[in-house]
């Protein structure tokens, strides 16, 4: 069953003549007015009221800085442009919702957003200019950005992560479902009995659940370009209402989503209280004024933050345990690489690549990317370099894949990446052995670094850099993981099935084969949490 439509979905040039009517969301002479959502209203950067961001603009042949900038211009908001006068009344207006009118009202929204579209293409040849992700990965998280938001997706991760037994997700956030469970009385049935003895034993009530919609405050982080849409995304899918705040990193994927979800809005009016309860905004972090006034549990019933460990702090301490709080703490991907990965030249070449795949996730920003790779292999007594040997061969092939993965989709350290990466040569890695794809200094482009010892990664450059350890055993690997591991990529699959359970152990979320560590699935948790899970309010009745 379809959502009821009114009139003709705006077509994705007519939204661009509109945006240049405007003046929005195009490069005038260096400065890009950017729109914002405030609570389903589409706001304009106008007069003194704005913010600016600053932006270093990209060679995209060299992936570097090419000296020049760009200002993107936003509108300022304040607290009262964000809350809620009757936050119940909000939630059940959510609630009245049907879901298929909100996956069709989605779909419309995608299908602006498709890269291939006027719409899409004038985004992307915006965020191009000032990105350092090679076109291969920017192509493939706009793409993400809109076929994650289809009406197809959104079902199936709603079917999959709400659902009870065989009933699925969005049956119980459309109704309420009996439940087929047992059930019993607690003390007071007994006197119940007793004291309302002449309405007679009646028959036991019936059990339902449903999940009905929270209101949400999300504060995302920059790290790619697909977390602030993802979790923009989940509040949606979850038929909620809320506050998206844009990380400044990753203001115009925000951006164009606002403008495609409104614009969708105007053939959708099914979904319409939706659209009026979500704001899709920015601010900057700190802002004390705005920030105390938002986070209020008046109105506000759970909060998700993403980010360094002083945004998550401080995000946390906003929420002061009176509004449920979600929080996806920064953590780091590593490589398991068993010694069958060394046996020949051949398994060595292959197990590298896969191993370069899962270093290359967003440039090594997301969480699950691999920064750290514990090679097995022996130490022989009366060769005190043996292992030393194993660890260079292995950090000499994976050199080679990085290099060929430059060539297809390129990347450069940052200016401050390449300030850290001589800092930890001179410090913290001073005894290490550097692999260089590129060369050192201002021409490096990636590097393997086969360690001496343990390394303190709160100071690791997050630009294709990977810190090889020798182990004995696996084993000696998986005593090492703890809860700020992410994501575990192990090879071959013969041992990551016999280590799975140990690894888990540790607090590890993802226990993958080699080379998959970015890959997905409907209903997949998130950092040990079924997310969608909790961004509802399961209610009996």
């Amino acid at each position: 069953m379809r959502g009821a439509h009114t009139g003709t979905s705006i077509s994705a040039p007519a939204l661009c003549e509109r945006l240049d009517a405007a003046g929005l969301l195009r490069d005038d002479g260096g400065a890009i007015r950017v729109p914002l959502l405030a609570r389903g209203r589409l706001i304009v950067p106008e007069g003194a009221s704005v913010l600016e961001i600053r932006e270093a603009t990209i060679d995209r042949a060299t992936m570097r800085p090419d000296g020049g900038s760009r200002r993107l211009i936003l509108p300022r908001v304040a607290a009262a442009d964000l809350l809620y006068e009757d936050p119940g009344a909000v939630r059940a207006r959510l609630a009245a919702v049907p879901f298929a009118a909100l996956c069709d009202w989605l779909d419309s929204a995608a299908e602006l957003l498709e890269p291939g579209g006027p719409l899409g293409a004038r985004v992307r040849a915006l965020i191009a200019a000032a990105s350092d992700l090679a076109d291969p990965f920017l192509d493939a998280a706009l793409r993400l950005n809109a076929t994650m938001m289809r009406a197809v997706a959104v079902r199936e991760v709603v079917d999959r992560e709400l659902a009870v037994g065989s009933v699925p997700g969005s049956r119980l956030l459309d109704e309420w479902v009996e439940v087929d469970a047992p059930g019993w009385d607690g003390p007071t049935g007994a006197l119940r009995a007793v004291l309302a003895s002449a309405l007679g034993p009646g028959p036991a009530p019936v059990p339902r659940i449903r999940a009905l919609p929270t209101l949400q405050i999300h504060v995302t982080a920059g790290n790619a370009p697909v977390v602030a849409s993802a979790s923009a995304l989940r509040l949606l899918a979850a038929r909620g209402g809320g506050v998206v705040k844009l990380p400044s990193g990753s203001i115009l994927p925000g951006a164009a989503l606002a403008v495609a979800l409104h614009a969708a809005a105007e053939a959708h009016p099914a979904a319409r209280a939706i659209l009026d309860a979500l704001s899709l905004t920015y601010w900057k972090g700190g802002d004390t004024a705005l920030e105390e006034r938002l986070f209020d549990p008046a109105v506000f019933d759970r909060v998700v933050v993403w980010g360094a460990p002083d945004a998550v702090e401080r995000v946390s301490a906003l929420a002061a345990g009176a509004i449920r709080t979600l929080t996806f703490s920064p953590r780091y991907g590593v490589s398991l690489i068993g010694r069958e990965a060394l046996a020949d030249d051949a398994a060595l070449g292959a197990a590298a690549r896969l191993a370069a795949v899962d270093v290359l996730v967003w440039n090594q920003r997301a969480c699950i990317a691999s920064l750290v790779h514990y090679v097995e292999g022996d130490t022989v007594a009366d060769n005190a370099t043996a292992g030393s040997d194993i660890a260079d061969r292995w950090a000499a092939a994976l050199r080679e894949a990085l290099a060929d993965a430059d060539r297809l989709a390129p990347a450069a350290p940052s200016r401050a990446a390449l300030g850290q990466i001589q800092r930890m040569r001179r410090g913290s890695l001073v005894g290490a052995r550097w692999h260089w794809v590129g060369g050192p200094g201002r021409d490096a482009r990636a590097a393997v670094v086969v360690a001496p010892g343990p390394f303190d990664l709160s100071s690791h450059p997050l630009s294709r850099v990977v810190i090889v350890r020798r182990v004995a055993r696996l084993e000696d690997a998986v005593a090492l993981l703890h809860r700020g591991v992410s994501t575990a990529g192990v090879h071959p699959e013969r041992r990551r099935l016999a280590l799975r359970d140990a690894v888990a152990a540790r607090g590890v979320s993802n226990v993958v084969p080699l080379g998959h560590a970015e890959r997905a699935f409907a209903g997949m948790p998130h950092d040990g949490m079924r997310v969608l899970s909790d961004l509802v309010e399961w209610t009996n009745g």
